[in-house]
């Protein structure tokens, strides 16, 4: 549940449409505006225009009753001029729509209104040093509403622990020597730890600290998990690679500690309540941090082996 007061909002939904678009990151960061929308109107009707995968992850959480595919062909026409039957017939439906999709020729906002009788156009986030979250829960002010928690924070998986041993035989049957995931990729290469880093600090959970490490790697993260392979010089015992949301999300929850960079992946894991260790480089940690009491940031300049050893030790 929200922290923290609102007023009494404005108006009664009935059905609400959220637009989100973006990489996991970008969506876990929304999960207080959803958490909101809950608390303020709770027999409302949520329906996410979104990436399926996300949302129903949103879904499993009760932040929503309904997930389409923003990459359904229609949605194209929400940026058009011209006249579309399907559109209009769909966003009717609803009483409230929240876009957070840059609307740069003002063509979504204009055909969002010509339908919906209340529409709030959620911008990214431009002022320095307030974290995106809260800039994107502070907008939420327009409906009357001010709470106050803008942590993402995402259900306890049911049978979480069943899952992840499913998959990973073995590795999550000792609660006290649960594996420490590292996750050494990113969107971008400029975001990503260096790789001798991540070998060194591997070896550590090994060889010192007598820890499981699990190799977390997307489809974005081929070149980062060879180079990292041919650092070590060695493979992975335990490796999770390019598996969907249903499947990474239990796995995380299960590790003692998430190890990566500013990633989709870290803000997944913190927002499952994973403790987390984040590497940042060129992005602003004020901005775009995963949220968390147990989450812990280093920037690059920062990550000395002995201030991430003893990160690591004050986090497990």
């Amino acid at each position: 549940m929200l922290k923290g007061r609102s007023q009494t909002p404005n108006h009664t939904f009935e059905r609400i449409l959220v637009i989100r678009g973006g990489g996991l990151g970008d969506f876990v960061l929304i999960l207080p505006v959803l958490a909101a929308l809950r608390q303020s109107w709770p027999n409302a009707s949520v329906e996410l225009l979104c990436n399926p995968e996300m949302g129903e992850m949103a879904q499993q959480s009760q932040y929503a009753e309904r997930v389409r595919s923003i990459h359904d062909a229609e949605v194209a026409s929400f940026f058009s001029d011209h006249p579309s039957v399907p559109r209009a017939e769909y966003l009717k439906g609803f009483d409230l729509v929240i876009s957070f999709l840059t609307d740069q020729t003002g063509c979504l906002e204009k055909n969002l209104r010509r339908h919906v009788p209340q529409v709030v156009m959620i911008p990214p986030p431009t002022r320095p040093c307030v974290h995106a979250a809260l800039h994107f829960l502070s907008s939420l002010e327009a409906l009357r509403i001010c709470a106050e928690d803008y942590v993402p924070k995402l259900a306890v998986l049911p049978r979480a622990r069943t899952a992840a041993g499913r998959l990973l035989p073995g590795l999550f049957s000792n609660h006290k020597t649960l594996p420490i995931a590292v996750h050494p990729g990113s969107g971008s290469p400029q975001k990503n730890w260096s790789t001798k880093g991540y070998s060194d600090l591997i070896l550590w959970l090994k060889e010192d600290l007598g820890r499981v490490p699990l190799l977390v790697t997307g489809e974005a993260d081929t070149e980062t998990r060879r180079n990292l392979r041919q650092e070590l010089g060695q493979t992975f015992t335990f490796e999770i690679s390019r598996q969907p949301l249903r499947v990474l999300a239990p796995v995380l929850q299960c590790c003692s500690l998430l190890i990566g960079n500013d990633s989709g992946v870290t803000h997944l894991a913190a927002a499952l309540g994973t403790p987390v260790l984040a590497f940042f480089g060129p992005t602003s940690p004020q901005i775009w941090r995963p949220l968390g009491e147990r989450v812990r940031i280093l920037g690059f300049e920062e990550a000395s082996p002995d201030r991430v050893h003893q990160e690591i030790l004050k986090l497990l």
